[in-house]
């Protein structure tokens, strides 16, 4: 019997094996990763380009002016150029500037432009308005789409639609967060209302300081002088026997002006900003954080410095209860939402929204208490659930996603263990008492933003994102094309 020859096309077992191994460990798999190559060139005109670059660079002005995340509104710039056909673009965004670049190939001249952030404000508003306007031309069909200048027609008409309110609505909001604070310490009636007319004054002050162009660090000394000088004289009026029922604590409305103050603080868009890896952003809004409480810190102790060099016997006790009862908690917890919401000019539907937020955040803390976390965990499982209500709330509802969250977390804001600290440093002398409080609001702090931070990105990944919104997350804010 004869053995057939071997077919040449039937290669042996043993060329095969190297072939497997190589198999195994090599990838055909495209970089996932690109950067420095070269783009395809934009078929638009270089009038068309520039018409839509200014219109997408003052979208991503306005948006960080009103304190959006440095990654939504890279997206939200991607998101209209792209819609109108430039495609080859990048978008870098520091503290102070925002820069839009257009490649447009080899034959065509580059595009760069680059406006300044001089100032910044809470006008939740406007800042509704400009999302859903982006939202809406982005997502309509090409045909059905406006054109360009369309478009910044209506950018500028909702940047200049008239305020929801006026300012005497403002001056109530922050009012309204002052006495849910003292609410939720338990105070009585002459508190609320002294801590609710303080905050009033504080609003109205730190505005008219804000429209001089006075330094936010100054505006804040002042604002934080205010409550804690009427604490001081309310302190008076019961050293000298003349005792107001129901002014449980005169503290609390130091307490509670602390907490107004903060409330407008970026500490938790500056997290989201160090998570989306905008590192020169974020080190700058966690440095504005530290200056603005600073001034916070400073105006207290001076009231409290020029107090006891005066040589009068007064004293702040800041022992008060940190948490009341349930019921009154949760009804402070509405008041203090949707006084936010109202202080920051939010639009009617997204105030009553906040207002609905704030207490199932805040009944989200409550259990935690009791089981005596370190400073910072206590917070971050509430801000986490704050975090993931205020993404959702802006994909299906179209409603500003820091308006819901900060609205959230308000009432867990440190504005107690501030004042304790500062408290035991200036009037005891004790130092390393007073470190610890400051040490712990710093913690609190700290949870507060990385659980806010935490909840949003979470909520962007099961939720969904935008394929734009996916490429920035990811820092690809530059590919030779738009997925």
């Amino acid at each position: 019997m004869t053995v057939p020859p071997r077919s040449p096309a039937s290669p042996s077992r043993l060329w095969v094996l190297p072939q497997l191994a190589s198999a195994a460990w090599r990838s055909d798999d495209p970089q996932t990763l690109t950067f420095a190559l070269p783009g395809h060139d934009d078929a638009v005109s270089q009038a068309h380009a520039r018409a839509v670059v200014d219109v997408a660079l003052r979208v991503g002005e306005a948006l960080l002016v009103m304190g959006t995340p440095a990654s939504d509104a890279a997206a939200t710039a991607l998101r209209v150029l792209h819609a109108y056909g430039v495609s080859s673009a990048h978008v870098d965004i520091t503290f102070t500037s925002i820069t839009l670049s257009v490649h447009r190939g080899l034959d065509q001249d580059p595009l760069t432009v680059t406006r300044v952030i001089r100032q910044r404000t809470l006008d939740h508003s406007r800042l509704q308005n400009v999302q859903r306007l982006i939202d809406r031309v982005t997502t309509m069909h090409s045909a059905t789409r406006p054109s360009i200048d369309e478009v910044r027609e209506e950018l500028v008409g909702a940047l200049r639609a008239p305020r929801p309110y006026r300012n005497w609505v403002v001056t109530l909001g922050g009012a309204l967060m002052a006495a849910g604070i003292v609410v939720t310490l338990g105070g009585g009636p002459v508190s609320i209302l002294l801590a609710a007319v303080s905050a009033a004054i504080v609003t109205e002050v730190v505005a008219a300081l804000g429209r001089a162009a006075f330094p936010a660090f100054y505006s804040q000394v002042v604002g934080a002088a205010i409550p804690t000088a009427i604490a001081v004289g309310l302190a008076w009026l019961q050293l000298n026997g003349v005792a107001l029922s129901g002014s449980d604590s005169p503290s609390l409305v130091a307490i509670s002006g602390i907490v107004v103050l903060l409330a407008g603080m970026t500490v938790v868009g500056a997290a989201q900003d160090a998570l989306d890896g905008y590192y020169v952003t974020a080190s700058a809004r966690g440095l504005e954080v530290v200056v603005v409480t600073m001034g916070i810190a400073v105006g207290i102790g001076l009231v409290l410095t020029l107090t006891a060099r005066a040589g009068l016997p007064v004293t702040i006790t800041p022992q008060v209860a940190s948490v009341g009862a349930l019921l009154p908690s949760l009804a402070a917890a509405v008041l203090v939402g949707t006084g936010f919401a109202l202080s920051t000019r939010t639009a009617p539907k997204t105030t009553l929204l906040a207002g609905l937020t704030a207490p199932l955040v805040y009944a989200a803390y409550l259990p935690v208490v009791p089981l005596d976390l370190p400073v910072g965990f206590a917070v971050a499982v509430p801000a986490l659930l704050a975090g993931a209500l205020g993404f959702a709330a802006h994909h299906r509802l179209q409603v500003p996603e820091q308006v819901v969250t900060s609205a959230a977390i308000i009432m867990l804001l440190p504005g107690l263990a501030v004042y304790r600290g500062l408290d035991q440093l200036i009037s005891a002398g004790n130092t390393n008492a007073g470190l610890e409080q400051l040490l712990g609001a710093l913690g609190t702090g700290l949870g507060l933003a990385a659980g806010v931070s935490v909840g949003s990105f979470l909520a962007r990944r099961f939720i969904g994102l935008d394929r734009i919104g996916r490429r920035v997350l990811r820092g690809r804010q530059r590919t030779d094309r738009v997925e």
